[in-house]
């Protein structure tokens, strides 16, 4: 079996490569920046072997895509990302219709003038759709609106979202819908085709519709914003929770997501913000921006508040490391200990760079995604009185004044990160009353804060004394008592939040290898035996078939191994060994 290859670009000389590799017996992936292959941007007479390539069979060609990362190792791997198309591919009969009647002129490089239609040669039917950054009628607007985003709202039959977005940038939507002279129509690439969009008459059937219905209109509340960016990285439930929050509270939010799970925030960056509903009441919270580069997200922002999941926090400080500047502030919400490592590669890459790292013990609010696919997210229970540690532990109080500003009395400061990663809600509040509710799992009942019976509480006890002993041993304090989860699971709002669904479920490929393999190694470290937590690692381990010991955040992942417990107390204080 021949090698496989990864050529970047379609110019003469990769395409040469590619046939020449292929005839070695090699498989070639050749990756195009472009929707299309060269012939189709009018430079088929300086490509003369395009068709060969279509047609050999060992070469696969990867349109509109680009390079994100590469890994060495034993075996390169890459990472690569493709834009979507926004063409439903089942329902196109290759007619070249929509080429013919786009209204949008675009210019290639070189001069060459192309529709916003661009379809690819790999085979016939593949099409793609080239976005505007930000369209002409929204350029053209006085007050900037985003009527690509009010529009796309009012299409799916959400009203009240859409004269949300409006007044994010006026409060003037029925005046707008009346007597605006709208010059954004006059900019409407559909005019060129029959007649422009009529976005003056959109915006007064929204004022209409909220007269004659009576609806109590949605108004993000609307606080001084403050002059820097915050950001928030992850566009899960919880970052979106805490990005729609924040900036419904008057802050400048920008959401970040990994390219690789960019459908996580699609749907934000299409509609310009996210739908929030929390005690009965829905808003919709405008963000500055919602982004796929790191860089983005991060440079200029005093605050950086993580909220991925553990397994990411590595992967997110390899990313945003280049980009960090002295001063700022990173807060990881449920850290399980993520600040270690975060700080350890922050040492790795950029010595000398002084930030604060920070964790707290669980996330802010029991939150869900109600609907894939969609920019919206509902906050069931808010989780008040959480426990905040740094590192290096001389910035505790200055992210305490940090976070006042975002959470008045939400937490308090910890002795250090330890004492606030060991005391990780998560980490024994998940593993083990999954393991014993498997069979209730399996057959679809997936509430599991619903199942909590006498004796699986009993072992869930014996997982926080072996905490506790921890805890005592370093000197540190039981932050979260177990009579405090066992209040914490009979609140209404969490009993809604379901759990897994199945085996692959973070609340074990997380809360095992990152929360309880990192509390089973401190208790190793210090010498205290913990068997119920080993146990339930085991036998996880087990039925996942990942060894969770060997591969979660133990001593050795977390740069602690071979460290005395003076030099670890001295780590946790510094920062560095």
């Amino acid at each position: 079996m021949g090698k496989s290859l990864l050529i970047v670009g379609d110019s003469p000389a990769g395409i040469r490569l590619a046939l020449e590799e292929s005839k070695k017996g090699n498989r070639v992936y050749l990756l195009e920046h472009a929707p299309s292959l060269p012939e189709e941007r009018g430079d088929s007479g300086k490509y003369p072997e395009l068709e060969e390539v279509r047609k050999d069979k060992n070469i696969q060609i990867i349109a509109n895509a680009s390079l994100e990362k590469v890994e060495e190792g034993n075996r390169i791997k890459v990472r690569i990302k493709q834009k979507t198309s926004r063409i439903v591919a089942d329902k196109c009969d290759d007619c070249h219709d929509c080429i013919r009647v786009c209204p949008v002129n675009l210019a290639e490089d070189g001069g060459i003038l192309r529709t916003a239609v661009d379809f690819s040669t790999l085979n016939p039917g593949v099409y793609h759709i080239l976005r505007e950054e930000k369209p002409a009628c929204q350029d053209t607007c006085p007050v900037q609106l985003d009527i690509r985003g009010f529009i796309s709202l009012v299409s799916g039959g959400k009203f009240a979202e859409a004269i949300a977005l409006i007044r994010e940038e006026t409060p003037f939507v029925g005046v707008l819908g009346y007597i605006c002279t709208h010059p954004c129509e006059g900019e409407c690439n559909r005019g060129t085709a029959d007649a422009p969009l009529a976005i003056r008459a959109l915006k007064r059937f929204l004022a209409d519709w909220e007269k004659n219905r009576g609806e109590k209109p949605i108004v993000p509340a609307r606080l001084p914003a403050r002059k820097e960016r915050v950001a928030v990285i992850g566009a899960g439930a919880v970052g979106m929770a805490v990005a729609s929050e924040l900036a419904l509270a008057g802050h400048n939010i920008t959401l970040y997501e990994m390219p690789q799970f960019h459908e996580n925030i699609e749907p934000v960056i299409k509609s310009g913000g996210i739908t929030l509903t929390r005690d009965g009441k829905t808003s919709f919270a405008k963000l500055h921006k919602a982004t796929t580069d790191i860089a983005e997200a991060v440079k200029g922002a005093p605050t950086i508040m993580i909220a991925t999941v553990s397994l990411a926090h590595q992967t997110i400080a390899e990313l945003a490391a280049p980009y960090l500047e002295d001063g700022q502030k990173i807060i990881i919400f449920a850290g399980q200990m993520g600040s270690i490592e975060f700080k350890n590669v922050l040492n790795k890459k950029r010595p000398g760079l002084d930030v604060a790292v920070a964790e707290t013990i669980t996330a802010p609010y029991g939150t869900r995604r109600e609907a894939v696919g969609k920019a919206e997210v509902v906050i069931r229970s808010p989780m008040k009185n959480l426990g905040l540690g740094a590192i290096p532990t001389k910035y505790t109080q200055d992210v305490m004044k940090t976070i006042e500003e975002f959470y008045p009395n939400w937490f308090f400061p910890a002795t250090n990160i330890a004492e606030v990663g060991l005391n990780s809600l998560n980490t024994l509040a998940h593993p083990a009353p999954v393991l014993f509710m498997i069979s209730q799992i399996e057959r679809g009942d997936n509430y599991i804060y619903r199942a909590f019976t006498p004796s699986i509480l009993k072992v869930v006890k014996a997982s926080w004394d072996e905490k506790v002993a921890i805890l005592r041993k370093l000197g540190l304090k039981d932050l979260y008592p177990y009579e405090d989860f066992v209040k914490l699971i009979s609140d209404p709002g969490i009993r809604q939040l379901t759990g897994p669904s199945n085996m692959q479920h973070r609340f074990i490929t997380e809360d095992c290898p990152m929360g309880m393999v990192a509390l089973t190694s401190f208790g190793d470290l210090v010498g205290v035996p913990t068997p119920v937590c080993k146990s339930v690692i085991s036998l996880f381990s087990a039925i996942v078939g990942r060894d969770f010991f060997k591969d979660g955040r133990n001593l050795k992942r977390l740069g602690l191994a071979g460290m005395s417990l003076d030099q670890l107390k001295k780590f946790l204080i510094e920062g560095s060994c």
